[in-house]
């Protein structure tokens, strides 16, 4: 068994006006929302314990297949925050933990392979990346972030700006599986990271928090994927995938 967390706080500001009446989340494609989807593809594989970490509009979720945790703080927090809105009920969870950005869809094949894995904490890697941004972005280097692996295989570095496309690897797509036996040990690294003061805590972004685990020798493994997933973070997405189901394309990057 293992339980879900998903991560649905945030404003989606680039996404007005869509996220003035509900959050990113909700919005819908191809006649269900994201959430939906993403629990369909949960439940296809017997996971049904999902929990939503709100925020904005929180009000508007009201899947009755879902539990929901509020981030009274979502105006001025990010993911990492969000994440530990339920940190009581991480230390108290018995399974392995996936947690999901809200603003995905991925196939239940990359979710099969990321439950597969038996790592510490594995994440979805797409090695194929350029094909959806190059189609995303006119120069796909203004938004993609460093991956590097490790003469191990483990990951070395993510999340930071590059001119330079070897040091993409692939692209971590916002999927996350942490080991049962490490949930504890997460939410101390976080509480000691508190005490530490560190600039922009509660602002830290997702990727920071897992290169702060790398830099104290956590072993974070790259769960490698290509393409069967897609990101909803501007208008301008909704609208490419839009276009491409219309033209029979959007196959070529996701089965839904």
């Amino acid at each position: 068994m293992t339980n879900v967390i998903v991560l649905t706080a945030g404003l989606g500001s680039r996404l007005i006006p869509l996220t003035n009446k509900n959050p990113k989340c909700l919005i819908s494609f191809l006649g269900k929302s994201i959430l939906k989807r993403q629990i369909e593809t949960f439940n296809n594989l017997k996971i049904d314990n999902i929990t939503v970490i709100t925020g904005h509009l929180n009000n508007r979720i009201k899947y009755k297949e879902v539990n929901k945790i509020y981030n009274p703080l979502f105006r001025s927090t990010n993911m990492v925050y969000s994440l530990m809105c339920a940190k009581e009920f991480i230390k108290n969870t018995q399974t392995d933990l996936i947690i999901s950005y809200g603003d995905i869809l991925f196939e239940k094949n990359i979710l099969s392979k990321l439950l597969e894995s038996k790592s510490d904490i594995s994440l979805i890697i797409d090695k194929s990346w350029k094909k959806i941004w190059k189609l995303r972005f006119e120069n796909p280097l203004t938004d993609a972030e460093t991956l590097i692996i490790n003469e191990n295989g483990f990951i070395k570095e993510l999340g930071n700006k590059t001119n330079n496309y070897g040091k993409i690897q692939g692209q971590y797509i916002g999927l996350i599986k942490i080991d049962k036996s490490k949930l504890l040990d997460i939410v101390k690294f976080y509480e000691n990271l508190k005490k530490d003061n560190i600039e922009d805590f509660e602002n830290m972004y997702m990727t920071s928090f897992l290169q702060k685990l790398i830099n104290k020798d956590w072993k974070v493994k790259p769960v490698f994927v290509n393409n069967g997933w897609l990101e909803f973070d501007t208008l301008k997405d909704l609208e490419l995938y839009n276009s491409l189901y219309r033209q029979n394309k959007l196959k070529n990057f996701i089965n839904l």
